[in-house]
């Protein structure tokens, strides 16, 4: 069996939705991705995503799509590349969009970086009442209940003031990986005020 050959099949397996055949695709290209989106990224805010962010979201579409047999003539190694180029340039530039249209990192979620205009900022500014407290109380639970139960620790040790690096240590984990999940976090809560809004 050629080289070629044996992609054919690599990829068969991948629109059949084989695990293995899409791990060794992940394992193949999924660096490449991640290094070709940090190129195009760079210069750029990236608040709310990074490379990696994109090269997931770049992989997951190619298998989605390869499974619903969007891509006939995908056959061989270098067609894979040039596709998920393709596929990472628009992201690149998805990504880029959006970023511009967010506040900048450091702004406040819930201000959207335009002062205290959300309800729940206004909070800051003054001693709160009990019924106050408890309103934010329910709030604080309400949000905790929407990110996964694993990205929690993270929030109660940003909470108590410990730096990337210290929690990173206490979970167990890499700094960027903190990073990832606080922005997971950022994007969720954004979402769930907005709806409230």
């Amino acid at each position: 069996m050629t080289l070629q050959d044996s992609m054919c099949e690599l990829i068969q397996k991948v629109k059949d939705g084989e695990k293995e055949a899409v791990r060794d695709i992940w394992d193949r290209y999924f660096p490449r991705v991640v290094w070709l989106a940090g190129r195009r990224l760079q210069g750029q805010r990236r608040q709310a995503a990074d490379e990696e962010d994109v090269a997931i979201s770049v992989m997951e579409s190619f298998f989605r799509a390869a499974s619903a047999d969007r891509f006939p003539d995908l056959n061989d190694k270098e067609g894979i590349w040039r596709l998920l180029s393709r596929m990472t340039h628009r992201k690149v530039i998805d990504q880029v969009r959006r970023n511009s249209a967010r506040p900048a990192v450091g702004e406040s979620a819930l201000d959207g970086g335009s002062g205290l205009s959300h309800p729940l900022a206004s909070l800051a500014s003054s001693d709160p009442t009990p019924a106050v407290m408890a309103m934010v109380s329910d709030e604080i639970e309400r949000l905790l209940e929407i990110i996964p139960e694993d990205y929690r620790p993270i929030v109660f040790l940003k909470l108590e003031g410990l730096t990337m690096p210290e929690i990173a240590k206490h979970c167990g984990v890499h700094v960027t990986t903190v990073e990832r999940r606080l922005r997971v976090i950022r994007g969720l809560w954004t979402k769930e005020l907005d709806k409230a809004d």
